[in-house]
């Protein structure tokens, strides 16, 4: 079945988070036990095992902060992924992949762009 364009929009304005449905606790919880990963850093295959929240950094370079290049409102994305307010787009430094063919290698080769703790890279998501 073929959707209109009109149809996907309101399929979009009535959809959110799943995070939404957990209790405050619980994604308090969930914080905690992601924070914990970075004592003994296993974010990415490479396992550094550096105590982010000490700031010690590992293959990647990043502490328990992130380096963010730009946040972009982003419009060039089918409907059921923009709806009506666009998608965000956070382009963070110091990716540790190391693609040879990356389109973004400038942004995430590079350690360009100012440190946002994640309440504030939160705030960013939620504008």
């Amino acid at each position: 079945m073929k959707r209109t364009v009109e149809e996907m929009e309101d399929k979009v304005r009535t959809m959110h988070g799943r995070y939404l449905n957990l209790t405050p606790a619980e994604l308090d919880a969930r914080a905690e036990s992601a924070y914990e990963i970075y004592r003994e850093c296993r974010v990415c295959p490479h396992a550094c095992g550096v105590d982010r929240t000490r700031g010690e950094t590992g293959f990647c370079r990043q502490s328990d902060r992130l380096t963010v290049s730009s946040f972009v409102q982003h419009f060039g994305e089918e409907i059921p992924l923009t709806g009506t307010r666009g998608v965000g787009n956070i382009f963070v430094s110091s990716c540790n992949m190391l693609c040879d063919y990356c389109q973004n290698y400038q942004i995430s080769q590079y350690r360009l762009g100012s440190e946002y703790d994640y309440s504030a890279v939160a705030d960013e998501m939620l504008k």
